[in-house]
Formats: C-alpha cells, sequence, structure tokens
C-alpha cells in the first residue's frame, strides 16, 4: 500500500510539473512589426518640415503600448492614443523640421512593452 501511495505522489508531481510548464509556456505577450524602420526622405534644399508615417503590427497575443521616445529636438513624433491589439496595425507619425540644408541621419528610439531594448526608427 505505501509503494502504490508513492507512485500517486510521484504520478501527480509529474502531473503537476508538466501542466504548471504548459501555463507559464503560454504567456500573453505582445510582439511589434515594423514594416519599415527606415525613412529615406531625400537631401534638404529648402526650409520646412517633413512627415514620415512608421506603420507597425502586434503580431503578439497581448495588448501592446507605445510607452515613450527618444530623439533629438528636432523630432516631433505622434503616437498611438490607445493600445494596439493582437493582429491589429498601428503607426506612428514623425515630423522632422531640419535646421539646415543638405544630408541628414535621424534616430527615434522606441520603448514599448514588448521589449526592454528599444526599436529603432531612422530617417535620412
Amino acid at each position: 500500500m505505501e509503494s502504490y501511495v508513492s507512485k500517486m505522489r510521484i504520478l501527480l508531481l509529474s502531473i503537476f510539473t508538466v501542466l504548471l510548464n504548459i501555463g507559464f509556456g503560454q504567456v500573453e505577450t505582445p510582439h511589434v512589426n515594423f514594416e519599415v524602420s527606415h525613412s529615406s526622405l531625400g537631401q534638404i534644399s529648402n526650409a520646412g518640415t517633413l512627415t514620415s508615417i512608421f506603420t507597425f503590427k502586434n503580431t503578439g497575443n497581448a495588448v501592446l503600448y507605445i510607452l515613450r521616445t527618444d530623439h533629438e529636438k528636432s523630432v516631433t513624433v505622434v503616437l498611438p492614443q490607445k493600445g494596439i491589439q493582437p493582429d491589429d496595425t498601428g503607426s506612428i507619425l514623425v515630423y522632422y523640421t531640419p535646421d539646415r540644408k543638405g544630408k541628414f541621419n535621424e534616430k527615434i528610439m522606441v520603448y514599448t512593452n514588448a521589449s526592454d531594448k528599444p526599436a529603432v526608427l531612422k530617417l535620412s
């Protein structure tokens, strides 16, 4: 009888462990996938504001939130006002007001709840 009880305990513990691993394996997480992460706007020939739209999709299985961005003062970023549901798309609107003519390279660091590392958007 004692060996039967021991075997049942081991069996139940094994089943519990498997179910626990399955449960943790299906953690809901968002994932951001930018269709284009680099926008080439050409050479600056006159003053004005340049506009670029970066479209992305939440390919994860949880709501995606854009938390913040880091960029130069010459860049203005308009973010989605609500979370992006799984399989939905969103857009980030970027305005660049150059302070001089010629070539330029700007980076926009986009922080989301999908990763500890920012996505990098580039304007050139």
